[in-house]
């Protein structure tokens, strides 16, 4: 049975070691000494490349800034692209690491080094937190990683930078390493990986991979705008759908339809060459598999401060439903409603209504779904030609349809259109 994904933005903090640890726990911290390295975006300073010393504590701690034009230059990414990220038996499963790191993939980046002349291992040494180590620390901490930013705090303002440099802390750097040397022979001794070291980090880089260009707080401003007075409507079926609906309707609706935010759902054009010719792909609507991963994480956003919990491909005995949203009233009274989420040229998109929807209601024990459609045919089908026919003429067909599978099987179909066609921009009209 394949287990239904539910998204887990609570993965935090863990780390890989080449090496063993116990090879640094010998000697005096002066025996060694350790190498810290970030990458982060250029887009927000100017800052000359080279080797730089900032005094801390009496230690005079080398500085060294490197612009990398590309990820066969990040010593990050080259080791952390291996790490499996994501979450087992779902679309989500394996993103690449450039989802994950601080410059988001972007190149050129800066690559930090900090170097200190001892040992500064968070497990081996268990100092008190000074006041400089306050100023990058929000709630939980690696010893290693608040050193080094309060150094290139240091650094920036020796540098005179006023930008998002300036004062870094503690979360906005969630990747880096640490390396260990025995200065006694400059051996190489240990190399220990740390990611999603920010206790937000990888929510926002799930959410930044799968809604680019779209602000997330506006997102969640416009969810807790009616999730104030949400839960007090939801005492049965008809009331969860309701607020599942409107959410649908006033967040993620909006979003596409009057924030012109369609590019996650499509393909983009791309060249090709055959035979010495070079053909054009035009762009296309990804299929559904591709815009479902999407759409259950804006979901997932809007509807999880509704305290409504969306799972995606629930298996329930009959197949996998795309989303089932899920809420436990005042009462204890466990509530469920099925999402059945289509596109409009879908091969049989009448099968969807009239079987599998009503199906899944069945299974779940429920009288309430939702039969979400998303729509691609610009009116002058220049970008699409499916289907035939126009959006007014679909949307009155699927509400017909959708009340006529109500009458014969007495359960209530919530149709849900959502244009994500490519439109004139409002400055050609």
């Amino acid at each position: 049975m394949k287990p239904s994904f539910m998204l887990n933005t609570g993965l935090y903090d863990f780390s890989y070691t080449h090496g063993k640890s116990s090879v640094i726990e010998k000697g005096d911290d002066r025996d060694y000494y350790t190498v810290i390295q970030m990458v982060l975006p250029t887009s927000v300073a100017d800052i000359d490349e080279g080797n730089y010393h900032v005094e801390y504590k009496g230690d005079t701690i080398q500085v060294s800034l490197e612009v990398i034009k590309g990820s066969y230059a990040d010593p990050l990414y080259r080791k952390m692209k291996e790490f499996p990220l994501g979450t087992s038996g779902a679309p989500l499963e394996s993103l690449p690491y450039e989802a994950f790191s601080d410059n988001q993939g972007k190149y050129p980046a800066y690559l930090f080094q900090v170097t200190y002349p001892y040992r500064i291992a968070e497990w081996l040494n268990d100092d008190e937190i000074d006041h400089d180590e306050m100023q990058v620390i929000t709630s939980g901490h690696r010893r290693e990683k608040v050193l080094a930013l309060i150094v290139l705090n240091k650094a920036f303002t020796k540098w005179k930078i006023d930008d998002v440099f300036s004062n870094i802390k503690y979360d906005h750097v969630s990747n880096y390493s640490e390396k260990y040397y025995r200065k006694n022979g400059n051996l190489l001794v240990l190399v220990k990986y740390n990611m999603l070291t920010s206790n937000e980090a990888y929510k926002k880089s799930i959410y930044k991979y799968f809604l680019p260009n779209i602000d997330i707080n506006e997102i969640t401003g416009m969810s807790s705008a009616f999730s104030r007075n949400g839960n007090a409507k939801i005492e049965n079926e008809e009331g969860l759908v309701d607020v599942v609906s409107k959410a649908i309707n006033d967040v993620f609706k909006h979003y596409v339809e009057s924030r012109r935010w369609v590019e996650p759902f499509w393909d983009g054009e791309r060249k090709i060459t055959h035979e010495d010719n070079v053909i054009i792909i035009p762009r296309k609507p990804k299929n559904e598999t591709k815009i479902q991963p999407t759409i259950f994480v804006i979901l997932e956003i809007i509807l999880s401060k509704l305290g409504v919990s969306v799972t995606r491909e629930s298996d329930e005995g009959i197949g996998l439903l795309d989303f089932k949203c899920t809420f436990t009233t005042n009462n204890n009274m466990a509530l469920s409603v099925p999402i059945e989420f289509k596109v409009a040229h879908h091969d049989n998109l009448r099968h969807g209504i009239e079987q599998q929807l009503p199906a899944y209601l069945n299974a779940l024990k429920s009288t309430h779904g939702i039969f979400a459609v998303m729509w691609f045919k610009d009116s002058k089908s220049e970008y699409f030609r499916k289907p035939n026919c126009d959006l007014d003429g679909f949307s009155k067909s699927l509400h017909k349809k959708c009340k006529e599978v109500e009458n014969k099987l007495s359960i209530i179909l919530r149709p849900i259109i959502i244009d994500a066609s490519i439109k004139v921009s409002a400055s050609k009209m």
